[in-house]
């Protein structure tokens, strides 16, 4: 640590949420509390440069009005009107126990359910002690993958199986570069200078995306399709490819498993066809194609937005076939970035899925609140009594969010909530346990958006009565 003034001390930190870029912190701490939130160069690839919500909210969220210093529970009715008293960790400890035996003593551990997702993403906070606790417990297995980015897996590893791509840093020496729906200047904030640059040097940006989205501005091509056609648009462009001969025959051969079938099924869609169903010009279309038989080495950035169609899987696998097909897979600036493979974690060591001992079947996050409805003889498994909302938002980020408002006002409905703000969600808790921040406590931090992991310590003492997750569990 440094200091800079006579009473404010500098000391380094990691931003945890749920965003690609995970970007290192330099903050000043005056007199035990957050004062300032600055980008640090500690991390290559986020270079000093923040995104203005954490620079300007983080503050806001450690020590404003809406943070979560004591454990509470409620007395009045569910919902946005909640009203709630302070009390002690032991009662609010002992409340949860007995709240939970009652629900293994009537129907077993699987009534009680997990409302748990992306909220800091520390490996520690959020995937080690919670996973441990749920799966000694027995609770029941929660699919979340619905929510987000379980289509975009799926697709990426029915073509690539567990093989990572590039970093994004590497789309530096890429000649093409292609942003297919995905908004990196809101999600990929950093990758904007590494394509600016790139094109500095003489690459083409070619961003295939509904809106004229800021990056789309500075693209030597955009193609503004029709939400949910890129799977013509990818078929098209690969049939294309095949009838000038731009194809890498030789790595297909070489490395390719379904090529013909695939390709059989391209064929059935023309530049004009695509033109017309995706709502652009067929010119606009063909130099798209010569780029890709022109330009090489080719990378492709591809987004989570695409999934969001009931073709999206489809969708994402032709996008992710082109640079396939042309060969664009080895050579440094080739390939689909994808920085999944750079950190090998053991993520059944950290949740230890040895100690769960209950049935195979999963639930779906999305099926919960209708699950919950059901009452007393629901469609999948035993009755849910009780849930557990942590690192997680459900109110405000599930599709269905009046379904879920009214599923968590059930009276009958044990709801345990652990957060560090009065979140929506909170307010629908019958207990409430207060969760230290990320820079009250250690943790360790990968990223989906570069390569580097990241450790954080604490930087400020634990406020009020908050804990970390991992003692809380």
């Amino acid at each position: 640590m440094k200091k800079i003034a006579s009473d404010t001390i500098q000391r380094p930190a990691v931003c945890p949420l749920d965003c690609a870029d995970t970007c290192s912190l330099q903050v000043d701490i005056n007199h035990g509390r957050l004062e300032k939130v600055r980008g640090s160069h500690s991390n290559p690839f986020t270079r000093g440069k923040i995104c203005s919500k954490v620079a300007t909210g983080l503050v806001e969220q450690v020590h404003g009005k809406h943070r979560l210093t004591h454990p509470l529970q409620r007395i009045g009715l569910k919902g946005p009107t909640a009203q709630f008293e302070r009390i002690t960790w032991q009662q609010a400890l002992d409340r949860v126990y007995v709240e939970f035996q009652k629900s293994i003593a009537a129907h077993g551990p699987q009534s009680i359910v997990p409302l748990c997702y992306g909220g800091p993403m520390g490996l520690l906070s959020s995937g080690s002690m919670n996973k441990r606790f749920l799966n000694k417990l027995g609770a029941r297995k929660v699919d979340t993958l619905p929510l987000c980015a379980g289509v975009s897996s799926a697709a990426y590893e029915s073509l690539f199986g567990e093989v990572g791509g590039i970093t994004h840093s590497e789309m530096g020496l890429s000649k093409l570069i292609v942003v297919w729906g995905n908004n990196i200047t809101a999600c990929n904030l950093h990758l904007t200078t590494i394509i600016r640059d790139a094109q500095k040097k003489g690459a083409k940006l070619v961003v295939i995306d509904p809106k004229r989205i800021r990056i789309a501005e500075q693209a030597d091509l955009h193609l503004a399709i029709l939400p949910g056609t890129d799977v013509v648009l990818g078929y098209a462009i690969a049939a294309e490819l095949k009838r000038l001969g731009a194809l890498d025959d030789e790595f297909i051969k070489l490395h390719v498993v379904g090529g013909d079938s695939y390709l059989a099924e391209a064929n059935k869609y023309s530049l004009e066809m695509a033109a017309e169903i995706c709502g652009v010009e067929i010119d606009a279309i063909k130099q798209f194609v010569h780029y890709w038989r022109d330009i090489k080495p080719a990378s492709l950035s591809i987004g989570v937005g695409v999934e969001r169609n009931r073709n999206g899987g489809s969708s994402i696998r032709t996008a992710l076939a082109l640079p396939v097909l042309t060969g664009n897979i080895g050579p440094k600036g080739a390939g689909v970035c994808n920085t999944d493979g750079f950190a090998p974690l053991n993520h059944d060591a950290l949740s230890r899925e040895d100690l769960y001992s209950g049935p195979d079947d999963i639930v779906s996050l999305l099926d919960i609140p209708d699950l919950i409805l059901e009452g007393d003889k629901p469609s999948k498994g035993v009755p849910i009594t009780s849930v557990l909302i942590s690192t997680h938002n459900p109110v405000s980020s599930h599709p269905r969010q009046a379904i879920m408002q009214k599923a968590l006002s059930r009276e009958d409905l044990f709801v345990v909530g652990c957060d560090i703000s009065m979140t929506d969600s909170m307010q629908y808790a019958d207990v409430i346990l207060p969760a230290a921040s990320h820079l009250e406590y250690s943790d360790i931090t990968p990223a989906y958006g570069h390569a580097y992991l990241q450790i954080s310590k604490p930087v400020i003492d634990l406020v009020g009565d908050a804990l970390p997750s991992t003692e809380i569990y």
